[in-house]
């Protein structure tokens, strides 16, 4: 539906595309478990939070940056959650939950575009800072959170789905539009391209650079919103798997970590590879710990494969 000649320059996810149907179909082969319709829902489930932050980190990804503070904001949302659901309502808790994060990606978009500041090195402060604030609301996995917000979330089903699962389903579908068919994404793409180049061009850097960091706080909230009600509470620490997790999922998906390529579907595809990896760790019985340990070596080395593909490619781009 979105796909185009100018899109498919900018995304590069067709050798990620192969890689999961290759990992995919050895898992169905080797695995009788895998194959069943409850697994595979099981495993839509799981990726959908990363799925979240993975959209959210791969805009700030494309304009040439990093947001560290992704785990954090999520760990903060369910902590913030946890404190206010019972005693102020759901949807005030909810609105409070997504100014606090919003005001997050604001200082991380500003130090970045006003300012001039590396994003790992902003990101890194304020996920320091919100990681700070989560332990000082909640120290423990705890807080009270209502069973309606709960029920909602996890228990009501469409199409033999959680809704749990359709809001990463609609959060795709509302981020294609917003970056294929507005303004905003052509302006993303070019601020990751060469930010000078855009600025002279007329393009306003600064806002799309905001803006971009401000995705990434609301999806990161968003999953963590998700999983509040996935593990009806608070937990301060809930959130830092997904920092590497997302930076890995983009990355192998097919988006440039040094900017201007990647997108929704580059996002979609490299979370259901590191989910589908997960998935299979635990089929096979690895414990969490050496899960930690195999994922993060699997992750580092196909960023570090993508990113020596993603030279070769330039150069032969500039040699012809």
């Amino acid at each position: 539906m979105f796909l185009n000649k100018k899109r498919s320059k900018r995304e590069n996810w067709f050798i990620a595309f192969i890689a999961f149907i290759v990992l995919f179909s050895i898992a169905l082969i080797f695995s009788d478990t895998f194959r069943t319709s409850r697994n595979i829902t099981n495993l839509i489930v799981q990726i959908t939070p990363l799925g979240l932050v993975t959209l959210g980190q791969m805009f700030v990804i494309v304009t040439g940056g990093i947001d560290l503070s992704v785990g954090s904001v999520l760990s903060l949302a369910t902590a913030v959650a946890a404190n206010t659901m019972r005693n102020y309502g759901i949807m005030p808790s909810i609105i409070m939950i997504y100014g606090l994060c919003i005001i997050i990606g604001l200082i991380n978009g500003i130090a970045v575009s006003i300012f001039g500041m590396n994003s790992f090195v902003t990101t890194l402060a304020t996920m320091i800072i919100a990681q700070g604030l989560t332990l000082h609301l909640l120290p423990a996995p705890g807080g009270i959170i209502p069973y309606s917000f709960v029920k909602f979330i996890t228990r009501n089903y469409l199409l033999g789905l959680p809704i749990f699962v359709w809001f990463f389903v609609i959060s795709v579908l509302i981020l294609s539009i917003f970056l294929y068919k507005t303004r905003f994404g052509l302006n993303l793409y070019a601020v990751g391209g060469n930010k000078l180049a855009a600025s002279l061009s007329g393009i306003p850097v600064r806002k799309t650079l905001i803006l971009a960091y401000i995705l990434s706080s609301i999806m990161a909230a968003s999953s963590g919103l998700l999983m509040t009600a996935r593990i009806s509470c608070g937990d301060p620490l809930v959130g830092q798997p997904y920092v590497l997790d997302s930076i890995g999922a983009a990355a192998i998906g097919g988006v440039s970590l040094s900017g201007g390529r990647g997108g929704v579907i580059c996002a979609v595809i490299g979370t259901f590879i590191i989910g589908s990896i997960s998935n299979i760790l635990n089929m096979f019985g690895v414990t969490p710990y050496w899960q930690y340990v195999l994922k993060s070596i699997m992750i580092v080395s196909a960023i570090t494969f993508a990113t020596k593909l993603e030279r070769f490619g330039g150069k032969s781009t500039n040699n012809n």
